[in-house]
């Protein structure tokens, strides 16, 4: 007779198969891992697919966009490189993923990482970087919050004029007024003082709502009560 601890085990071990992208990637992954913190995972893996055990076949996904999903449920250090220009869009697609999948936590390890990569760099992923996920992302979506502040933090540097001239097309109106209505209300006048780093904005209150202003939860992060 198997022991608690063997049969806890057996339970962890349960692997899935994904297949992934045009080319039919085979990817292997822990079943109950993934129901835990996927809403779209606890769906698939369920007791019917503990009867006959068929693969999810997800061919609208890039297998790499894939792979840095899985690797950042583990680490953002083991996800494959694209090199430091294309960050950004790596986070992002990577986001858009585990919202697809309602993995809350993978998306709240998104936006921290984002955030601290903006800081650092103190750059903002390119327009023809941007468009994409403007066109398809709703205003209420914590991702576009994201890209609203960090151009925030642009006009900060170098003018609120030049952002809003580097752009005119119709798809990133709605955007480019959201900037700079958040760039009045963080700077109001030219003697203030400097924006607030992101960081900052990120884990402070807005209109009085404790939580992360753009986290995932139902409870109380650790990083608002800083």
């Amino acid at each position: 007779m198997a022991s608690e601890m063997e049969r806890s085990s057996n339970r962890f071990a349960e692997i899935a198969e994904v297949i992934v992208g045009e080319e039919g990637v085979k990817f292997v992954i822990y079943a109950n891992i993934f129901r835990a913190r996927s809403m779209f995972f606890r769906s698939r893996l369920s007791k019917e697919w503990n009867t006959n055990k068929t693969p999810t076949i997800l061919e609208d996904i890039a297998p790499g966009h894939f792979d840095d999903y899985i690797a950042c449920t583990h680490s953002l250090q083991s996800m494959s490189g694209h090199g430091e220009s294309d960050y950004f869009t790596q986070l992002f697609d990577i986001y858009v993923l585990a919202d697809r999948f309602g993995d809350s936590a993978a998306m709240n390890t998104i936006a921290d990482e984002a955030v601290k990569h903006s800081d650092s760099v103190k750059k903002v992923p390119a327009w023809k970087a941007l468009k994409p996920y403007l066109a398809q992302l709703p205003v209420t979506s914590p991702l576009y919050r994201i890209m609203v502040d960090m151009y925030m933090q642009e006009a900060s540097r170098g003018g609120l004029q030049k952002v809003l001239d580097d752009e005119k097309d119709e798809a990133t109106q709605t955007f480019l007024v959201a900037v700079a209505e958040t760039y009045l209300r963080e700077k109001p006048d030219k003697n203030a003082p400097a924006a607030k780093p992101l960081h900052k904005i990120f884990y402070g209150t807005v209109s009085g709502n404790p939580k992360c202003h753009y986290h995932q939860h139902d409870q109380l992060c650790l990083k608002c009560q800083e």
